[in-house]
């Protein structure tokens, strides 16, 4: 019994210390006229606002083009097309 319990405590060792390396959003790609995050599901919201902070750069706005769920890393990478402005 005491393996299971050491191959046990060694998972969820291993899933903590992979969830506290991926809380950060990432910018994949900023131009000016779209910009590409990757941030874990929970951050969604910041990485908004990061996607429209970008894209104010430009003096343009965020508009969600697509979302794409990254089941090995359990995160997500989000597309804004940067709209409007000059």
């Amino acid at each position: 019994m005491k393996p299971v319990l050491l191959a046990a405590a060694l998972c969820l060792s291993a899933l903590a210390s992979l969830s506290a390396c991926s809380s950060s959003i990432k910018t994949v790609s900023a131009t000016s006229s779209a910009v590409a995050v990757h941030y874990p599901p929970d951050r969604r919201k910041a990485a908004e606002q990061r996607a429209a902070a970008l894209c104010a750069d430009y003096g343009r706005q965020a508009q969600l083009r697509s979302r794409h769920d990254q089941y090995v890393v359990v995160e997500q990478t989000a597309i804004y097309d940067c709209i409007g402005g000059t």
